[in-house]
């Protein structure tokens, strides 16, 4: 799930990761989705891994990100503080689910 909080006049676009594919994997997918978002977005894009979720979260309702990728958790726990979710996964055509 994306989340977006609304941004200040900046020349760049901060985005946030979350840490739960280990450093290395996510400091690569890090450095290919910042070259994909300036060349669509045609501004400087800075992509940040975060060290926890915690810190995910933070970054979002501080400003220090302008938007993230989030587990369905974090998603919930910002859009009840007043983050806007743009994206959100749907499976078998529902964006929530049940496990017994």
């Amino acid at each position: 799930m994306t989340l977006q909080v609304p941004s200040t006049s900046r020349h760049s676009f901060r985005f946030g990761l979350p840490p739960s594919l280990g450093n290395e994997t996510a400091r690569e997918r890090a450095d290919r989705l910042a070259a994909f978002l300036q060349r669509a977005l045609g501004k400087l894009v800075e992509v940040s891994v975060a060290s926890s979720y915690e810190t995910l979260a933070k970054d979002l309702l501080s400003g220090r990100a302008d938007a993230a990728w989030a587990p369905p958790f974090v998603c919930a726990r910002m859009e009840a503080m007043g983050v806007r979710v743009v994206v959100r996964g749907v499976r078998r055509g529902m964006s929530s689910y049940l496990s017994l």
